[in-house]
């Protein structure tokens, strides 16, 4: 067995790193593990004809500020070509509608009074998200303060607010948009923003409270649409130079095969190549299925628990479509240098695409939100557009490559609708479905969250009960990752948590107790 460390992250995606930095800026000698070659998993890169594009997500909203700080992360390279993006949403028809206020729309009034609305319900839910959720039974006095805090936080809503936020938080989007909006594009516009990336569509229940969650981020501080000079894989770059400062020994291309364990106790890890290395605590920001089911399993966890971990819903029906052009088109950069582009219908449409994801099919109508690096930072060369999509099927009927073909005609075909002859300047192209994600990054049902942002898999529940406060049922192994609480968005918070849970279970001093994500 190699040298010995105190406590070994597995998983180098901006969780991992955010963990392993908190672990290492204490004292503790930490080892970072990942199973590619390129660190940042979703934030980092890919590689599309030589050159790097985002691996996921192409936009920060939810990074939280007061990591950004105790990282220093601004030190480390991390700067931001915007951090106010704005939205233009597009439809077949040509029609062209700015989201900012409700811009031009005739709901414009209507729906600032009802983002205003929302913004206090989700500053409300903010710091219950950004801390360890309290235990409900069994819990101390902090637990049950913390409860009670979140009760005093809503009650300030107002008796009258506080009804409507019991009468519209477990709604699905659609009926609390139709309630109060006409504009079809706008309500598209926003239902996308409420539901991108969750398993729900504008009908299903509890899609407010996805909303609500979504919108946690920008009460809390977060910047509300924010474009890191060089894209989001700077902000992977800005964190393993965090990381390397504070001490974390970085090994990429390192996959771990499983956890070792000794009298129900972590002793370290072995990876795929039958290396052994030591630690006395493990943090997995891989997503929690693969972590208890494959690293750990039976018989180190109890027959209920392992059942709750196996039946983790974990679906994911995201994929991204990455382009690079030999030019970009001047139609396609007047819209794009207005921000993010929301390429969209009506609710029908968004509720069909869902319909025949879920049933394994690429749908007739796809939804896209397209990116233009370039337009709005003129020194991201060259012409590259990246293209999120949904709703995409987790597993196509008629499988993996068929559906890949399919989508990515559809795609092709929802972009020259709006901007005729761009498809003709394109130099390189690649799409990676659900499936793919899976394949490629390990995760779980290819869900860019790890788990499904579902009532039953939030908060106290988040991923299971028995481990939703990061540590796990097996002593010294902790969750870090995007299935862990609060979930995805790129927070940086359930790397932070957790990293904060594992010296308290160690009693280590903690510097990064000074900066309350809160």
């Amino acid at each position: 067995m190699s040298r010995r460390y105190d406590a070994i992250v597995v998983g180098g995606g901006h969780n991992g790193l955010v963990a392993a930095t908190r672990l290492a800026k204490a004292g503790r000698r930490t080892l970072l593990l990942e199973a590619q070659e390129r660190l940042g998993g979703l934030a980092g890169a890919r590689d599309l004809g030589g050159t790097l594009v985002p691996a996921g997500a192409h936009l920060l909203y939810a990074l939280h500020p007061q990591i950004e700080r105790a990282l220093e992360l601004e030190r480390h390279g991390l700067a931001y070509a915007s951090r106010d993006l704005g939205t233009l949403a597009v439809n077949a028809e040509g029609r062209r509608l700015a989201l900012g206020g409700g811009g031009d729309s005739p709901d414009a009034a209507a729906w600032a009074a009802l983002e205003t609305r929302l913004l206090a319900y989700a500053k409300a839910l903010a710091p219950f998200r950004a801390e360890p959720p309290p235990r409900p039974v069994g819990g101390d006095w902090g637990d049950r303060w913390a409860l009670a805090k979140l009760g005093l936080r809503l009650r300030r809503l107002g008796r009258g607010e506080l009804r409507e936020f019991l009468r519209i938080v477990l709604l699905n989007v659609q009926d609390l948009l139709d309630d109060t909006l006409g504009d079809p594009l706008l309500k598209a516009a926003l239902a996308w923003d409420a539901l991108v990336g969750t398993h729900l569509a504008p009908r299903s229940p509890g899609g407010v409270l996805a909303w609500l969650y979504r919108l946690s981020g920008r009460a809390a501080g977060s910047a509300p649409l924010a474009l890191p000079r060089g894209g989001v894989p700077a902000l992977a770059d800005a964190l393993t130079s965090a990381a390397r400062a504070a001490g974390v020994e970085v090994r990429a291309s390192s996959p771990v095969a499983r956890v070792l364990l000794d009298e129900e106790r972590v002793r370290g890890v072995v990876l795929e190549g039958g290396e052994e290395i030591a630690a006395g605590q493990v943090l997995c920001s891989t997503d929690p299925k693969r972590t208890l089911c494959s690293f750990v399993g039976a018989p180190w966890l109890d027959t209920g628990f392992l059942r709750q971990a196996r039946r983790l819903r974990s679906r994911g029906l995201v994929g991204k479509l990455d382009l690079l052009l030999d030019a970009l088109p001047d139609d396609l950069a007047a819209d794009a240098r207005r921000g993010r582009l929301l390429l969209l219908d009506d609710l029908a449409g968004l509720e069909e695409s869902y319909d025949g994801a879920k049933y394994g099919e690429v749908p007739a109508g796809l939804g896209g939100e397209l990116l233009v690096p370039g337009a709005i930072d003129p020194a991201d060369e060259p012409p590259a557009l990246s293209l999120l999509l949904t709703y995409l099927p987790t597993q196509a009927k008629v499988g993996l490559e068929a559906a890949r073909a399919d989508a990515e005609a559809k795609a092709l075909a929802l972009l020259e609708s709006r901007w005729p002859g761009l498809t003709g300047r394109i130099a390189a192209k690649d799409l990676w479905l659900p499936g793919d994600y899976e394949a490629r990054l390990g995760l779980s049902g290819g869900d860019w969250h790890h788990a499904e942002t579902t009532i039953e898999q939030l908060f106290l529940l988040r991923p299971v009960a028995g481990a939703a406060r990061y540590a796990t049922p097996v002593a010294g192994l902790f969750l870090c990752g995007a299935g862990a609480h609060p979930g995805g968005h790129v927070t940086g918070l359930p790397g932070w948590n957790a990293a904060a849970a594992a010296l308290k279970d160690t009693g280590a001093k903690d510097p990064g107790a000074k900066e309350k994500a809160a």
